[in-house]
């Protein structure tokens, strides 16, 4: 059995920044976005748009990445093309019943985001009129 030194088992324990494996399924949500997790994935609502997540959220340490789709919303009439879904890669970070979630939009490599959720609250959305 190797031991490991105290200061070493510290330094181990420090770089482990939370917990790794399957979001369970549950609902999130915060000011203007709501999420439901899913086995497979997840749906996002935000104040004028939507997204969909393609893969179970799984953390490393805390963390997570996966891919969808962005549902951009418009106010107003609706164009032939205004709500064609756009490749996304929703990124986080949970610590005990809070998410961090940036959403990453691949084809423009625009940021949405920061947004703050939390585990069982409702979310506030103002939807587009």
């Amino acid at each position: 059995m190797t031991r490991v030194p105290p200061l070493a088992l510290l330094a181990l324990l420090a770089c482990s920044e939370g917990p790794t494996g399957p979001v369970p399924p549950s609902a999130w949500g915060g000011d203007h976005v709501g999420l439901i997790l899913t086995v497979g994935g997840g749906d996002v609502e935000f104040d004028c748009a939507a997204g969909r997540l393609d893969q179970p959220v799984v953390l490393r340490e805390g963390r997570f990445g996966v891919a969808g789709l962005f549902y951009p919303g418009v106010g107003g009439p609706i164009g032939v093309d205004s709500t064609r879904p756009r490749p996304a890669r929703y990124e986080g970070v949970v610590t005990g019943q809070r998410m961090k979630l940036v959403v990453r939009l691949l084809d423009t490599n625009e940021t949405l985001g920061p947004f703050t959720l939390e585990r069982g609250r409702s979310p506030y959305v103002i939807k587009c009129l």
